[in-house]
This record gives C-alpha cells, structure tokens and sequence, in this order.
C-alpha cells in the first residue's frame, strides 16, 4: 500500500503535500489498525483507504494546478 507522496505526487506550491501525507496516514491508520490488532487484514480493508483519500487529494491537486497556472502566467 503506498500513501502520502509514494501514492500521489504533489506540486510544491502551497507546500500542502505533507498535510496530505499526514491525513493519509491518519486515515490508513483509523481504517487498518482495528483489523491488523485482530489479525484479520484483507485486500478489501486495504482497498478501504483509497475512497475515504481519494476526493480530499483530488481537490487539493486541482486547487495546486490553479494557483501553479496562476503564478506561471
């Protein structure tokens, strides 16, 4: 599983992505740990985490590109 900048490559701009990496951290961490402490981990847990990232990472990705444009003009 791969998350924070190994999962989404962001823009410097704004120096948001360690924000990000953070919350992905957080959240993996919120979604696995009760399963890992039973043993009981699955693809399907792992598969968990991409939803719950995937809008926030979206959104700051595309915010980053707008303010990247913004500047290079």
């Amino acid at each position: 599983m791969c998350i924070g900048d190994a999962a989404h490559a962001m823009s410097p701009v704004g120096g948001v992505g360690i924000n990000l990496a953070i919350q992905d951290a957080v959240a993996t961490a919120n979604i696995l740990s009760p399963r890992m402490a039973r043993g009981q981990l699955t693809l399907d847990d792992l598969r968990a985490v991409q939803p719950r990232r995937a809008w926030p990472t979206h959104m700051t990705q595309r915010l980053q590109l707008a303010v990247q444009n913004r500047i290079i003009s």
